[in-house]
């Protein structure tokens, strides 16, 4: 018998590939404990946007509710502001 024509033995269970499923959520390269440090470091740098970003944005929705110039105090008009549109 020819070494094209013999078939071919089962790898034993622990040669066999592990499929991509199977690895999802492992711990990876450099374990859970550095990940959590480095998730640790990023923080504030992706918190900093994320406030000034919110603040500029609630600060702006509660301007367009007012008939406000810098110096009055804002006054509350409502959606009058969007009636003269």
């Amino acid at each position: 018998m020819s070494e094209a024509a013999r078939p071919q033995t089962a790898l034993p269970p622990e040669r066999l590939p592990r499929p991509l499923w199977s690895r999802v959520g492992t711990r990876g390269r450099y374990g859970g404990g550095e990940a959590r440090v480095a998730y640790l470091f990023i923080a504030p740098a992706m918190l900093l946007p994320v406030v000034f970003v919110v603040l500029s944005a609630g600060t702006a929705l509660y301007l367009s509710f007012t008939e406000y110039d810098i110096l009055t105090p804002a006054r509350w008009v409502g959606l009058d502001n969007f009636r003269r549109l």
